[in-house]
């Protein structure tokens, strides 16, 4: 009986130091039957943790000084502007040199702000340019077009005014304010 009680004053945290004596003289809690019952949380946590970093997606980073990268663009457009990896200023950062439609420039960015590059920017801006003009034919409906036409100017009128607006015009009217009058 002796040593419950003193185990269990040995555990009970004091009222002016907040601490138990144990904590106080071992810098740990003493065991008691509650540790037992209870579920361990550190054990789980640490084991949900680590299945949350094998589990993460990995960038590989293989950037090193003199590979050509496209670098993040902060100052408006292109988004991401061709450049060369010149030093590394940081275990994590770069010093890129870039040439933009303002001029040329020397940035630092972080791996983050990097990828690697594979391509000349001259061949990417031409398979864009010539992006810009195809031209995407509107899909007919099949029953609409085995479907013999009578009117053709009503149908063209149909076909003008459903592309050009999604969904109807709104009703819009002025509120109905309380008048003194009425």
């Amino acid at each position: 009986r002796l040593q419950k009680f003193l185990l269990a004053y040995r555990n009970t945290p004091h009222a002016t130091t907040k601490e138990s004596p144990a904590n106080l003289l071992l810098h740990r809690r003493l065991r008691s039957r509650l540790d037992v019952v209870k579920p361990e949380v550190g054990g789980r946590v640490a084991y949900n943790q680590f299945k949350q970093t094998m589990a993460r997606p990995r960038r590989d980073h293989d950037i090193a000084v003199g590979d050509r990268v496209m670098a993040r663009n902060y100052r408006g457009r292109p988004k991401w502007v061709p450049g060369v990896a010149v030093g590394q200023s940081g275990p994590l950062s770069f010093t890129v040199r870039v040439t933009t439609p303002r001029g040329s420039f020397t940035w630092s960015r972080h791996k983050d702000q990097l990828l690697g590059r594979t391509t000349d920017p001259e061949h990417e801006v031409s398979d864009q340019e010539g992006s810009e003009f195809l031209v995407v034919q509107p899909s007919v409906d099949p029953v609409t077009s085995s479907a013999p036409t009578t009117s053709g100017p009503d149908v063209s009128q149909d076909l003008q005014t459903a592309g050009a607006r999604r969904y109807p015009l709104r009703d819009r009217r002025p509120p109905q304010r309380y008048q003194a009058g009425v």
